[in-house]
Order: C-alpha cells, then sequence, then structure tokens
C-alpha cells in the first residue's frame, strides 16, 4: 500500500516529465535522477519532430555514456513483451520508451541503428561543437587541438609576460610595481600569473566589465563591504540563539561601575548585538575580545579579570558578584555549538575598503593580466591548440548575445527545443552564461522547455570553477528568460 509521502513522490515525478514546463530538481543522491533524465528525455522524444531538438548535457563522458545508454536500453526493451516482474517505475520507462519508439519509426529516425543522433554530451563538448558551428565568428581554429592539460601553456604564457620587465611594452612599469611587491622575485610571479591563467574564466569577464580604475575600485570595496556584512549577518545568527540580554544587561552595569574607557567601551549603549553592519565591526569585534581567548586561541573564556573590564574584588564592591554572573554566562556558551567559531572568524574579517598600498597591487594586475591573456592567445595559435576555457568563450561567441544573435543562435533557436542539464549544481558562472545565452528568447508556453537536475550538496568541480549558489538563484529567480 503506497504512503502519502510516496503517492506525493510519485506526482512530483509524472509533473517533472510534463513536455510543456520547464523544472529545477533538486535531487539528493540515490533519488534516482538518472532514471527521472531518462524518462524526460524518452518523453521528449514522443513529442518532436527530430531528436536533435533535443540536448543534453553532462559534466562527465562517463555520465553522458550512461544516460546514452539507458535511453538505447529502454527503447530496445520496449520492442520486447514486458516481463511478468517488471516493477512499475520499469512499466512508467517502457510505456515512454514504445511511445518514443513509435515516433522514431513514424518519422524514419532509426533510433536503434543511429544512436548518433541522440545529443547527449559533456558541457565540454558541446562548447566545442558550438564553437565550430561558426568559425569566423567564434574566432577558433578549424583544426586547433583541444587541450585537457594546458598548464604549461600557461606557464610559458606567463614566463613570457614577465619577461617583458625590461621591455618597452606599456604593461612594463605595472610588472614593475608587481615584482617588487614580491621582493624582486620574477619565477614567483611568473607561477602567480600561471594560476591566474588557469582561472581567467572566473575573473576576466569581471574585469573587462568593471570599467576604469575608480569603478574597479569601488566595486572591490562594495564587494569586500558585502561580503564582511554577509559574514556578520551568519554570526549573528548563531550568536543570537545564547543569553544575550542578560549579558548585555552585565556589559552596561560594568560599564557603569566605571570600566566606560576600556576595552568594553565599544559596547556602551548596546542592550542586545551589534547590526549587522560594516560601521559596527568594532563592537562585533570588542565582543569576541570579551568571550574568545586571546588569539591564536579560538575558545571561550571561563573566567574574565581586568584585561576584558572586570575589576578585582577589592577594587570595588559587587565586582567579585559580576565576575561570577560573567563566568557562568560564560559556561552556558560553552555549550553553544558553534559559537567560539562563529567569534573567531570576527578577528578574520577583511578590512571594508582596499588601502591605497593593495590598490597600487590591483591596479598593476588589471593591466598586466589581459596583457597576459592576449599573450596566451597568441600563443594558443602559434601551437594550433585550445583549451577548454578558450573553447567554452568561444562557444558564446558563436552565439552573440541576447541583443544581437549571431545566425548561428537565430538556427539553434529554431532547432534547439528542449535542453535538460545533469549535475546542475556543478555549473560555473560561464557556463550559466552560455546556458542564458541558448535559450534567450524562450517564452513560457511556447514549446521550448529547460530542465535542470543536480543536488547544491554534491557539488564537486569547485576547481573548475563551480558555483553552486547557481543554483539557488535559479530555484529563485530562474534562468534566463
Amino acid at each position: 500500500m503506497p504512503t502519502d509521502a510516496s503517492r506525493v513522490d510519485l506526482e512530483l515525478r509524472r509533473r517533472a516529465v510534463d513536455p510543456e514546463r520547464s523544472f529545477i530538481v533538486q535531487a539528493p543522491a540515490g533519488s534516482g535522477k538518472t532514471t527521472l533524465l531518462t524518462l524526460r528525455y524518452l518523453r521528449l522524444l514522443a513529442t518532436v519532430d527530430c531528436p536533435e531538438q533535443i540536448v543534453a548535457i553532462t559534466f562527465t563522458r562517463k555520465a553522458a555514456t550512461e544516460m546514452r545508454h539507458r535511453i538505447l536500453a529502454a527503447l530496445n526493451d520496449a520492442a520486447k513483451p514486458p516481463p511478468a516482474t517488471a516493477m512499475p517505475h520499469e512499466l512508467e520507462i517502457r510505456q515512454h520508451a514504445t511511445a518514443a519508439l513509435a515516433r522514431s519509426r513514424e518519422c524514419g529516425w532509426g533510433l536503434e541503428d543511429n544512436p548518433a543522433r541522440l545529443h547527449v554530451q559533456t558541457i565540454d563538448g558541446l562548447n566545442h561543437w558550438l564553437a565550430r558551428r561558426l568559425p569566423l565568428a567564434a574566432r577558433i581554429g578549424a583544426s586547433a587541438a583541444l587541450l585537457d592539460n594546458a598548464r604549461p601553456l600557461y606557464a610559458e604564457a606567463a614566463r613570457r609576460t614577465v619577461a617583458e620587465l625590461d621591455g618597452e611594452v606599456t604593461v612594463a612599469p605595472r610588472l614593475d610595481r608587481l615584482a617588487r611587491a614580491l621582493n624582486h622575485d620574477p619565477q614567483l610571479l611568473a607561477r602567480l600569473i600561471e594560476g591566474m591563467l588557469g582561472a581567467r574564466e572566473l575573473w576576466l569577464p569581471k574585469l573587462l566589465a568593471s570599467g576604469d580604475g575608480p569603478a574597479l575600485r569601488a566595486s572591490i570595496n562594495g564587494l569586500l563591504t558585502s561580503a564582511i556584512e554577509a559574514e556578520l549577518a551568519r554570526v549573528n545568527g548563531v550568536i543570537a540563539a545564547g543569553d544575550m540580554k542578560s549579558l548585555f544587561g552585565l556589559i552596561r552595569e560594568v560599564i557603569a561601575a566605571g570600566a566606560g574607557d576600556g576595552p568594553l567601551a565599544a559596547l556602551a549603549g548596546l542592550d542586545g548585538l551589534p547590526p549587522p553592519s560594516v560601521a559596527a565591526v568594532p563592537q562585533w569585534r570588542a565582543l569576541a575580545g570579551l568571550l574568545l581567548k586571546a588569539a591564536p586561541s579560538a575558545d571561550l573564556r571561563k573566567i574574565v579579570d581586568r584585561k576584558q573590564g572586570f575589576l578585582a574584588a577589592s577594587e570595588g564592591a559587587g565586582w567579585a558578584d559580576r565576575k561570577q554572573r560573567m563566568k557562568a554566562l560564560l559556561a552556558a556558551f560553552a555549550g553553544q555549538d558553534g559559537l567560539a567559531a562563529a567569534l573567531a572568524e570576527l578577528r578574520r574579517l577583511p578590512p571594508p575598503a582596499l588601502t591605497d598600498r593593495q590598490w597600487e597591487r590591483i591596479d598593476a594586475l588589471s593591466a598586466v593580466l589581459p596583457y597576459a591573456v592576449a599573450g596566451l592567445l597568441a600563443l594558443f595559435a602559434e601551437r594550433n591548440s585550445l583549451d577548454h576555457p578558450a573553447v567554452a568563450a568561444a562557444a558564446r561567441d558563436a552565439l552573440g548575445d541576447e541583443a544581437s544573435p549571431t545566425e548561428l543562435a537565430l538556427a539553434l533557436d529554431y532547432r534547439i527545443r528542449h535542453l535538460l542539464v545533469d549535475e546542475y549544481q556543478d555549473t560555473s558562472p560561464s557556463q550559466e552564461r552560455l546556458l542564458e545565452l541558448l535559450v534567450a528568447g524562450w517564452q513560457p508556453g511556447d514549446g521550448r522547455s529547460l530542465f535542470c537536475v543536480g543536488d547544491p550538496m554534491q557539488s564537486i568541480y569547485a576547481f573548475r570553477e563551480a558555483d553552486v549558489t547557481l543554483f539557488l538563484q535559479a530555484q529563485r529567480q530562474g534562468i534566463g528568460g
């Protein structure tokens, strides 16, 4: 007898294969997401004019092979009588596979003999396919070799860049500034540039879009402020569970008793936790100094003394009682999970704005790094090679933008009717941008759909700039249109 939970699960799965609707599905490990993707693909096959109108994207060749195998196995099984012991989910797959097989035969697709017509491929494979459809617009050589490991070329491009330290190029003074910041160690500078070239998908679009120097500096300062306030809000959520009313009542009493010009001065006038704002950072740090042992320890105190603003019992009436009450509060806080770690994070907060010295280095980097990228692209041309980020950029270039789509983008807009994305939690900002370009102009109810499935708890591709927050953002705001 099915339970209420299983009936709800079954209904949600049936909704998720509706070809008229777009979905983002959060599916934890072991929940059958590959089966769900297979079901949707089969359901879509029964509705399209040709199988190429469906594009399924995965992140590994293994996942692409497994999905293609499942689809073909389902089509092959649909031509045979069902086994008597078939489970309900197997019968559902067979039902959709039978409809897909009938559509294949009706339209003459011959999927059983032409599995290559099933467009199930990796995100890198899709990038390469797109870039090669329009080589002139994508600025990619037709015969260029794709390198899975391009680090030797990053290293060579970085060495060539640093070799311009004594040259006549416009970035030479900026290179010299960076070298001086690294104790005149050109090899270290080359290694750092090499690492940045490998991660250029993450920073280059932002750098090119940031505008002039003052705009870039303001943008970075804004990011620092946002990061600080986000961390303060998180810490606030952890600390607020404790007995803050008693703590701040005691702090006010201590200040009034004659410790107002000591380490607690920043907390004067507060009835509770400081606001999670940059202006309140000194107050948060004063609170951390009161509750935590001296750095580098990240443990809560057990007792307080003059260093924390609590005078000795011999220095006036009431101090013994105040110190005892503070000791009791500290003992209570010790049982609060995550409190000490949250307070320790307050010590590591960055400054809310760049210093002039920091900005000089970033200003130098903002000129040197694009120069190094240009050198890397020239090196790619020399060696007739490309790396995955170059191919991905070429694919995006091949599509143009929403305001000025290329002929390829217009053709794909007609050709691709349905996109399926597996392991969506492993997408990077540049891959998200590719999806936005592919679905540009799509509207609800126009017969096209986007289906993304993944689990934010299983993101494993941070080394390729995967950003799990994109999954959460897509849940709230959608993707493109």
